[in-house]
């Protein structure tokens, strides 16, 4: 299940992907789910497959989401690795929330900005109506997520008792007590390009909480993204989403004691 903002949910042509062989060819393996909003969309804490993100894989479509054939993302990256671990058990699910805080959206009880139940309670609807339509249980999440907070205050120095918070109240949902975490670490390249540098503290700020959660939390993983290519200040290059999804997914078969790697993988590295 990934959550977070917008680069949760972004997109990359498939056909300027350099990491994958055949990436451009449908993939229905994994059945998927996608809820997409912007600050301005009306609450629902029903998901309604009309109202999913925009494309994110090259992949056909299943339950009614609006995928198309031509584009990537993390998550239906990292649906292809899960598949060659361990065929066909798994199924998968989004919810993104574009621009956002944690401190003032993703906080179980922070109002959300157009009325309507706060964001936490429909995201908790959103995974649930996922898990019950796909026949799923929820065992992981991919939190990629950080980057509003890095811009305002005090939301950079409350990072890390939001996101335990967050975390532990989420854990705190019947069966989900011991679902496993990967975090997305904001970019250093964000932090020194942002707005000519206007992250630099803000961003350390919460790179050092994102480190710390993990370091201090069962059955979590933090992501490296430092290496990887920005398509602008704040938002991954098409092969950067590819190659995301390839470490998102090896970090969860990790903490679910999953062979990891690409073993079976039927498109190959280059």
């Amino acid at each position: 299940m990934g959550l977070g903002q917008s680069n949760e949910g972004g997109i990359g042509v498939a056909a300027n992907v350099t990491v994958f062989q055949g990436i451009t060819n449908p993939y229905a393996a994994v059945p998927t789910m996608s809820r997409g909003s912007k600050l301005t969309d009306p609450p629902n804490v029903v998901f309604d497959p009309a109202s999913g993100s925009r494309a994110l894989s090259p992949r056909t479509v299943s339950l009614g989401a609006p995928y198309s054939v031509g584009t990537i993302g993390i998550l239906p990256t990292m649906g292809r690795i899960l598949d060659a671990a361990r065929p066909g058990v798994w199924a998968m699910g989004e919810v993104w929330l574009d621009g956002s805080s944690l401190q003032t959206r993703w906080m179980p009880g922070s109002a959300y900005p157009i009325g309507g139940p706060p964001w936490f309670t429909q995201v908790v609807g959103y995974i649930q109506n996922m898990e019950s339509t796909m026949g799923a249980a929820l065992a992981g999440i991919v939190w990629i997520q950080g980057t509003s907070d890095a811009l305002a205050i005090p939301d950079q120095d409350n990072y890390l008792s939001n996101l335990v918070t967050f975390f532990s109240t989420l854990r705190a949902v019947p069966g989900w007590s011991n679902v496993a975490i990967t975090v997305d670490q904001i970019s250093s390249q964000f932090i020194a390009n942002f707005d000519g540098g206007s992250a630099v503290v803000g961003g350390a700020k919460v790179r050092a909480a994102q480190q710390t959660f993990v370091s201090s939390t069962a059955r979590t993983a933090l992501v490296n993204t430092d290496d990887l290519a920005l398509r602008d200040n704040a938002h991954y290059a098409d092969d950067s989403y590819a190659i995301l999804g390839i470490r998102h997914a090896n970090a969860m078969l990790a903490l679910l004691g999953i062979q990891t790697g690409f073993v079976g993988l039927g498109i190959g590295l280059r």
